[in-house]
């Protein structure tokens, strides 16, 4: 876990679009390790004064991940671990609710790659959002493919977007993919499939991560349970439709039966493999440049020239 080449792009991103971010914490201790040039690109991307030379000279030989955050504009930086093995601030495993002294104390939650390593995820994204206070951001990276046996779990986007809804007081949420064993990273925006009509899967034979920003609006008394969206659409279209299946649907099932009969059914799936289970490039989902990714605005979902705080920034200052 840490701050890659990936993950200081995405924190960049995330703490320009941070309301405020006085008080951060992060879910394990991060360890910065990006090259020196995408580093300087991702800076000068964010169009702010601070330079590769600066970051390196202040995070020092110990790599602490925290002392980027501070550079960043953050006054407080927490690390939650479960063991203070590598001299975590806050001792507590996230499979268990946290106390009520950290509710609603921070501006911004990032989590450079710790979710997939903890079995209980939801209580993982009902702490994030306890910690939170209204108006926070959540910024997380995890697993999404090849990554079997990294952790206990790859994660699908359309988890974010039901989880990180506005009925468990969430908005603003916007999942991106990462490519981050390139040089430089590649980075793509996903669409939300219940707005794209369709499950957007990706098979690939490099690496993604995913990774998430979502604004906590609220603190609900109740949690809604989140539902895959073609199945509610399914759902929906079969409970306002008759129960009767139209001729041609009885042709279609017939013809899949007589496949089925002959054993053809096993070349039909090969022939539709490819298609069934693209790639990146496909509808919904759309290349970013690292220029691009660290400028992008959750709240109109568009790219903008960001600028970054610098330590002459005022605090609670705009960044656009």
């Amino acid at each position: 876990m840490g701050l890659s080449n990936g993950n200081v792009a995405l924190v960049l991103m995330a703490m320009r679009n941070a309301r405020t971010r006085d008080s951060v914490a992060t879910i394990g201790k991060q360890t910065f390790w990006p090259s020196r040039r995408f580093l300087q690109r991702a800076l000068a991307a964010a169009g702010g004064e601070l330079t590769a030379e600066r970051v390196f000279s202040a995070v020092g030989t110990k790599k602490d991940g925290s002392t980027f955050f501070r550079l960043l504009g953050a006054r407080h930086v927490d690390e939650i671990d479960a063991s203070d093995y590598e001299g975590a601030s806050i001792v507590h495993d996230m499979n268990q609710p946290l106390p009520p002294q950290y509710h609603q104390r921070y501006d911004v939650v990032y989590d450079g790659g710790s979710m997939e390593h903890i079995f209980d995820v939801q209580q993982v994204l009902q702490n994030i959002g306890t910690m939170l206070r209204v108006g926070g951001l959540y910024v997380g990276n995890t697993c999404a493919n090849n990554l079997l046996g990294h952790g206990f779990y790859q994660f699908s986007p359309e988890l974010f977007y039901r989880y990180l809804c506005p009925q468990n007081g969430w908005s603003s949420t916007a999942v991106f993919l990462c490519e981050w064993q390139k040089n430089p990273p590649t980075f793509w925006f996903v669409e939300d499939p219940r707005s794209t009509g369709r499950r957007i899967q990706v098979q690939t034979r490099s690496q993604l991560y995913i990774m998430v920003v979502a604004e906590k609006t609220a603190h609900p008394s109740a949690f809604t349970v989140p539902q895959q969206s073609d199945y509610v659409r399914a759902w929906s279209d079969r409970s306002s439709t008759a129960t009767s299946h139209p001729p041609s649907s009885s042709l279609l099932s017939n013809g899949k039966d007589l496949l089925r009969l002959f054993g053809l059914h096993r070349l039909q799936a090969l022939l539709l493999q490819r298609n069934k289970f693209p790639g990146l490039r496909q509808p919904g989902i759309h290349p970013l440049t690292t220029e691009a990714f660290v400028g992008y605005s959750i709240s109109s979902r568009a790219i903008a020239r960001p600028r970054v705080p610098t330590a002459s920034t005022p605090h609670g200052s705009s960044l656009e």
